[in-house]
């Protein structure tokens, strides 16, 4: 359980940063037992974010019958 904690704590900081740093480039899957590197967390964590801003303003437009903004690309 600490694993995935620790792991999502990662990805969340790591989208954060993201935004600083511009373009991400896109994640390869891991050999198994490999880890990600900084990059494809950087991707992972940005892509998360997105996602999850997405899914409030989603939840905002619902509730106040405005429209449902596009799913980011």
């Amino acid at each position: 359980m600490t694993n995935i904690v620790s792991n999502n704590t990662r990805i969340f900081l790591a989208g954060k940063r993201m935004r600083k740093l511009g373009m991400p480039c896109p994640p390869r899957p891991p050999e198994d037992g490999e880890p990600w590197c900084e990059e494809e967390l950087l991707w992972i964590g940005y892509r998360v974010e997105l996602a999850m801003q997405w899914l409030k303003q989603k939840k905002v437009a619902e509730m106040c019958g405005g429209p449902i903004p596009e799913v980011p690309a």
